[in-house]
């Protein structure tokens, strides 16, 4: 599972360095506030990162 933090510009960069197509990317927007970020994680889940990780290790998320 990878990570990026930022914005969608960050997430598109993270993928492009991704050679292994099975690996998992996850896109935090480190703005949600000013900006949308649509390949990122939605605000409501940025806001409680916890209980979203749990939900995405879990298999759980949505």
């Amino acid at each position: 599972m990878i990570f990026t933090a930022g914005g969608d510009g960050t997430f598109l960069m993270g993928a492009s360095k991704i050679m292994d197509c099975r690996k998992l990317i996850i896109g935090l927007n480190t703005d949600p506030d000013f900006s949308v970020g649509y390949l990122c994680l939605p605000k409501s889940c940025t806001r409680n990162l916890s209980e979203t990780l749990d939900l995405i290790l879990s298999g759980n998320f949505e």
